[in-house]
């Protein structure tokens, strides 16, 4: 990893969703450039209530904790394949993505989403709307956050921890401890809010 001795920016991602671990992990990424005058590195904290899913096994999530089915479109692929480990190892390579006529139930209703590349072409991969399973996809992000910046100095994740109040005017975040209710004041230079709307079937 190239040292960065150029600024250095404060970001908060509240939400450890697709989106926001996503985020984390793309920002963390450019700390690892090779610096150039204009480099920029950023000290990502990430904020969610809930607990890092990403210690979980596939098991766990199926029996003790509610999910829902997300519709990865190629945009959203495109932007999990720019870091080539994450997509191939923790993606596609723990079976996230799923390669077979998938189904599902809405309410009582069986419903189905055919996760095959288009009909005689393989080179593209995953067709354009590809289902998974929310809790499968974001464990699978937050692993591999764990395990490529556990150690990280400029990462920084507080699960179980709720953002109270945005004080725009100093750029500051109150944060509380779900567990001890206890509050403190974190400042940022950019924020970024990566909550969920939370239905059972949603395009991202």
């Amino acid at each position: 990893m190239f040292e960065i001795t150029g600024e250095r920016k404060k970001i908060i991602i509240s939400g450890a969703g697709p989106a926001g671990l996503l985020m984390a992990s793309l920002l963390l990424a450019r700390n690892k450039e090779e610096p150039t005058a204009k480099s920029v590195a950023y000290d990502v904290t990430l904020i969610d209530s809930r607990y890092d899913f990403g210690t979980f096994t596939k098991e766990e999530l199926k029996e003790k904790h509610r999910s829902w089915m997300l519709v990865l479109g190629d945009h959203g692929l495109d932007a999990i394949r720019t870091l080539p480990t994450l997509y191939n190892d923790y993606v596609k390579g723990e079976g996230v993505i799923l390669t077979d006529l998938l189904l599902y139930y809405a309410g009582k209703k069986q419903m189905s989403a055919n996760n095959q590349p288009p009909s005689g072409d393989t080179s593209t991969g995953p067709s354009e709307n590809i289902v998974v399973d929310r809790n499968f996809i974001v464990a699978a992000l937050a692993r591999y956050l764990n395990d490529n910046h556990k150690d990280d100095e400029h990462f920084t994740s507080m699960y179980s921890t709720k953002c109270q109040y945005v004080d725009y005017e100093n750029k500051q975040v109150l944060v509380r401890d779900v567990e001890s209710k206890a509050e403190h004041y974190m400042p940022y230079d950019l924020l970024m809010a990566a909550t969920e709307c939370d239905p059972q079937y949603v395009k991202l």
